[in-house]
């Protein structure tokens, strides 16, 4: 029970800071509600989700320097760094159990997205 009202929590905090990000394109601070604008501008798809093997592969139309897969108490379980930025990765996630995590996408440009995925 102390982990599902943690899982709760943690999932509240990320949707009110997406909220409360300011919108990239036009500059002001309005409120979007259809999930990280960044997401639209940045096509990215992790799959297969749930993972199956220990192996999840993305892609993106932005080249990834970095990857970090957070466990649900919020610690970063695995760690991959790019010396040469790409748009197509595959991460071996042996460190991971199986659950709920969160991928934390770093590109070029400093911008990070959070995707959320199963490894089963």
């Amino acid at each position: 029970m102390k982990k599902l009202n943690l899982l709760v929590i943690l999932i509240f905090a990320i949707n009110f800071a997406i909220a409360q990000t300011p919108n990239p394109v036009n500059g002001d601070n309005s409120k979007h509600t259809d999930g990280p604008l960044i997401e639209q501008v940045y096509e990215v798809v992790l799959y297969p989700n749930p993972v199956v093997n220990n192996q999840l592969k993305i892609t993106a139309s932005l080249s990834i320097v970095k990857v970090e897969i957070i466990n649900m108490i919020g610690q970063v379980v695995s760690t991959v760094k790019n010396d040469v930025p790409v748009r197509n990765m595959t991460i071996e996630l042996n460190a991971c159990g199986k659950g709920l995590y969160m991928t934390k996408i770093t590109f070029e440009d400093n911008k990070s997205l959070i995707k959320k995925i199963i490894v089963k």
